[in-house]
C-alpha cells in the first residue's frame, strides 16, 4: 500500500530565489536554500495576513524588453534592405527580446508576496509574478479560512475598534466637544 505524502508543493523555486513552499495537514513548511537549507513552519491558526504588493519591475523589464524588441526589429529591416550578412543576428536578437516581452506579458507583472504570523512576516521570493501570486493567494485563503473559518465584516469592524482604542491616549477620551482632539 502506498504511503500517504505529508507535503504537498504549493511553489516551487523561482528564477532567482531558490525557496520552495509546501502544505501539510496543520502548517506551510517554507524551505529556503539548496545546499544549506532552512525551513519555516507556518501553522495555519497563526496566520494573520496575506501581504500582495505590486511592483514596477515588471513594468520597467517590459518596457525595456519592447524596446530592446524594436530596437532589433529595426535591424532585420535595415540589413534586410540592404542584403547585409549580419542579419542572423539581428533576427536572433529579435527572437530573444520578443520570447522574454512574452514571458513578462504572460506573468502579467510583478508583485512581493509575504505570510504575517504574530511572530514574523516570511517574504515569498520564489512567488514574483502577479499570476502566480493571485493563484496562491486563493489556495493559501482556502486552506486558512477552513481552519480559522471566513472573515466576516463584524470581525473586520471589532479589529479596528480595538486597534484604534489601543492606539488612542488615555486623556484624549476626556476632552470637550467644541475643542480639538489632542494628538
Amino acid at each position: 500500500m502506498a504511503k500517504e505524502k505529508e507535503y504537498a508543493k504549493l511553489a516551487g523555486p523561482g528564477l532567482l530565489a531558490y525557496q520552495r513552499l509546501y502544505e501539510a495537514k496543520d502548517h506551510f513548511l517554507v524551505v529556503e536554500g539548496v545546499y544549506q537549507e532552512s525551513y519555516r513552519r507556518l501553522f495555519y491558526k497563526d496566520i494573520q495576513a496575506l501581504i500582495y504588493c505590486p511592483t514596477k519591475a515588471g513594468s520597467i523589464t517590459m518596457l525595456i524588453t519592447a524596446l530592446g524588441l524594436l530596437a532589433s526589429l529595426l535591424g532585420v529591416a535595415v540589413t534586410m534592405a540592404s542584403q547585409s550578412p549580419v542579419l542572423g543576428m539581428w533576427v536572433v536578437f529579435a527572437i530573444i527580446f520578443g520570447v522574454v516581452l512574452l514571458f513578462a506579458v504572460i506573468a502579467g507583472g510583478t508583485c512581493s508576496l509575504a505570510i504575517k504570523t504574530p511572530a514574523q512576516i516570511v517574504p515569498l521570493r520564489n512567488v514574483s509574478g502577479r499570476r502566480r501570486a493571485r493563484k496562491l493567494i486563493r489556495k493559501v485563503t482556502e486552506i486558512v479560512e477552513s481552519v480559522q473559518g471566513p472573515l466576516t465584516q463584524e470581525v473586520l469592524d471589532d479589529a479596528f475598534v480595538k486597534a484604534r482604542a489601543a492606539n488612542t491616549p488615555s486623556g484624549s477620551q476626556m476632552h470637550s466637544e467644541g475643542a480639538p482632539p489632542i494628538l
